[in-house]
C-alpha cells in the first residue's frame, strides 16, 4: 500500500509544458539582485536549473562541479538573451580536470566577490559509469562502486562544509536538493544509495540549522520527465521563501500553483516527507538500523 504522502502526490496537478511561460511572469527585480549556485552543474538537469535562472532575470551565478560545465555557461548566455535580461554574473568552479580549483578556494571567491549566497541548488548524482562485472557477470567492482558513492556524497559534504555560512548569510537562505532517476543503475544501488543519503542530509540540514533560517526541501525529478520541467519548478519554488516546504520533498511532475493551493492541507497532515524502505532483512533491524529510526534531537513540527 502507498505511504499517505505518495498517494497525495498523485492529487495534485501536473506539471506541463505550458506552465514553463509562468517564468517570464515573474518579476525580473525579484531576481537580479540574487546570488545562485548549482553544484553539480555538469548534467543536463543542472543545465535546465541554469537556464532557467538566467531566463528569469538572476544577477549572480555560480556553477561548482567535477565535470565540465562550458555548456551551463552557454546556455545560460543564451536564455538571458531569449528572455531579454542582462546576462548574469557568472563563477565556474571545475574540481577536476585542467585548472581545477578547491571548494576552499571556490569559498574564498565568491565570499570576496558576491559576500553570500541567496540560493543553492544541489543536484545529487553519481558521475561515473556502472560498474564492470567479472567475465561470468557475477562478480561486482566494488572499487568502482564505492568511487561512483564517493563522488556523489564528498562534493557535497565538503561543499556544505564550506559554504553553508554564505547561504545563511543571504536575504534566502535556500537549499534545495534535486534527485534525478537514472536509466543505468550502478552496482549495489549506488544511486539509491546516495540519493537515501542525501534525503536524509535534507532533513539533517532544518534540524541543525533551521533555527539560523535555512530553509532546505528537496525535489525529485523522474527521468521520463522533461528536463526543462525540472529548471521551470524550481524557479517558480524559489520565487518566495516558502517556510512551510522545510523538511519536505517533491516531485517535480508537479503544478507548482497546484502544490501551493494544498499548502493547508500539507500542513495540516505533515504530508510529503520521507521515510527510508530500505531493509536488509535482518532481525531487529528496526530497533538498530539509523535510517530507520526516528530522529529523537527536534520534532518534525519544528521544522
Amino acid at each position: 500500500m502507498a505511504a499517505p504522502s505518495q498517494t497525495f502526490q498523485t492529487a495534485i496537478p501536473s506539471m506541463s509544458r505550458n506552465n514553463i511561460a509562468d517564468i517570464n511572469s515573474v518579476n525580473n527585480s525579484t531576481w537580479s539582485n540574487r546570488a545562485v549556485m548549482i553544484i553539480g552543474a555538469g548534467t543536463r538537469a543542472a543545465e535546465s536549473v541554469v537556464a532557467s535562472f538566467a531566463a528569469a532575470g538572476v544577477g549572480r551565478i555560480a556553477l561548482l562541479g567535477v565535470n565540465d560545465m562550458s555548456s551551463s555557461r552557454d546556455m545560460a548566455v543564451k536564455a538571458a538573451c531569449a528572455g531579454n535580461m542582462e546576462i548574469p554574473d557568472m563563477l565556474v568552479f571545475r574540481l577536476d580536470g585542467e585548472n581545477s580549483v578547491t571548494i576552499v578556494e571556490a569559498a574564498e571567491e565568491v565570499s570576496q566577490k558576491w559576500g553570500h549566497i541567496d540560493i543553492m541548488i544541489h543536484h545529487a548524482y553519481t558521475p561515473l559509469t556502472p560498474s564492470k562485472v567479472d567475465s561470468e557477470g557475477e562478480r561486482m567492482d566494488t572499487n568502482h562502486s564505492w568511487k561512483s558513492f564517493e563522488a556523489g556524497v564528498r562534493t557535497v559534504y565538503e561543499s556544505l562544509n564550506q559554504l553553508l555560512f554564505l547561504v545563511l548569510a543571504g536575504s534566502e537562505k535556500t537549499f534545495i536538493n534535486i534527485f534525478t532517476e537514472s536509466s543505468t543503475q550502478p552496482a549495489v544501488g549506488v544511486n539509491m544509495m546516495v540519493e537515501l543519503l542525501n534525503r536524509q542530509m535534507t532533513d539533517s540540514l532544518m534540524l541543525d540549522h533551521g533555527h539560523k533560517g535555512l530553509l532546505a526541501y528537496s525535489v525529485h525529478s523522474p527521468a521520463a520527465n522533461a528536463a526543462e520541467l525540472g529548471g521551470a519548478m524550481i524557479v517558480q519554488l524559489t520565487k518566495n521563501r516558502n517556510e512551510w516546504l522545510a523538511g519536505r520533498h517533491i516531485s517535480s511532475k508537479q503544478n507548482v500553483q497546484g502544490l501551493l493551493s494544498h499548502r493547508e492541507e500539507i500542513v495540516r497532515r505533515d504530508l510529503l516527507r520521507f521515510n527510508s524502505s530500505l531493509s536488509f532483512e535482518l532481525p531487529s533491524e528496526q530497533a538498530w538500523h539509523p535510517f530507520l529510526k526516528r530522529r529523537g534531537r527536534v520534532p518534525r513540527s519544528s521544522f
